[in-house]
């Protein structure tokens, strides 16, 4: 039989958990951080990078807006909830006040209230993180698009070329130039896309001995082109599992190339390129 002593402790850890939960169930976090967001859009405009500022913003401002709405509906729940989960515990708690020596009915009667006070407690944590999942997944998208500017630049400052007073590098990750498909023999860099071009610089050791010693540095221009050189943009998932992220350039008469194959090896995906290259093809980034 359960003492009422154990039950006394148990039912002090179930309220502790609680009144932690009723501390901690509000988004306020995710709302600092996105004010934060907010801020880092204003420093990178004034670092000179105007591009996915409208949609960062707009993001920003939709998330507040439902993180305010899902506030609202997970508290009036959460409360409903809270004050069910109380009402078990305290009468879990007059069953615990009652001496060691207690009716073995009673303490069992106790020991059913506090655990289904413990249960309710879970439910309503994994209620109302379920809740918030929707939020977060959003709030992972900006996220995403922020860590990314801070990179474009880092690329932008250690790059073998010089740009231009008016140009502004739009994106700019890791790509291999495919140009004979045979991996190792093909060209891995920079693919940068600006507001005025889009450069591929090779940037990597070669021949190296057993692929780990040695090797020599090539960083510098395999191509470049204006945009107005470039007639479009396609891509696929090529490969096991569509693993290989491909994008194929479409060339204007009369470039060096017809066609130019690349394969995304950084945190921007075919799929995100081919959007902002036809952008800017389209005069979207001007």
């Amino acid at each position: 039989m359960t003492s009422a002593s154990l039950l006394k402790s148990k039912l002090r850890r179930i309220e502790r958990e609680l009144e932690e939960f009723e501390r901690s169930y509000s988004p306020d976090g995710l709302i600092s951080r996105l004010n934060q967001y907010s801020a880092d859009v204003q420093q990178f405009r004034a670092q000179g990078y105007n591009f996915f500022q409208e949609e960062i913003e707009g993001a920003v401002e939709n998330l507040v807006a439902m993180v305010e709405e899902r506030r609202q509906m997970l508290d009036r729940h959460m409360d409903d909830r809270v004050r069910r989960i109380m009402r078990e515990l305290r009468q879990a708690s007059y069953y615990t006040n009652l001496s060691d020596d207690a009716s073995e009915a009673l303490l069992e009667r106790a020991d059913e209230e506090t655990d289904d006070a413990e249960r309710k407690l879970r439910e309503a944590k994994r209620d109302y993180i379920k809740g918030l999942d929707p939020l977060e997944d959003t709030e992972k998208r900006i996220k995403k698009l922020m860590k990314r500017i801070p990179y474009y630049f880092e690329m932008r400052d250690e790059a073998s070329f010089e740009f231009g007073a008016d140009e502004q590098v739009v994106m700019a990750d890791k790509a291999e130039w495919v140009v004979t498909g045979k991996g190792k023999e093909d060209p891995d860099g920079i693919l940068f896309l600006t507001n005025q071009r889009m450069v591929f610089e090779q940037k990597e050791k070669t021949g190296k001995k057993f692929g780990l010693f040695g090797g020599k540095m090539q960083h510098g221009i395999q191509w470049e082109y204006p945009l107005d050189q470039i007639a479009g943009v396609s891509f696929e998932d090529r490969g096991m599992m569509g693993r290989k992220d491909m994008l194929m350039l479409q060339m204007q008469s009369g470039a060096d190339h017809d066609e130019i194959t690349l394969e995304s090896k950084g945190d921007d995906d075919n799929s995100e390129w081919h959007e902002v290259i036809e952008k800017a093809l389209n005069g979207g980034l001007a």
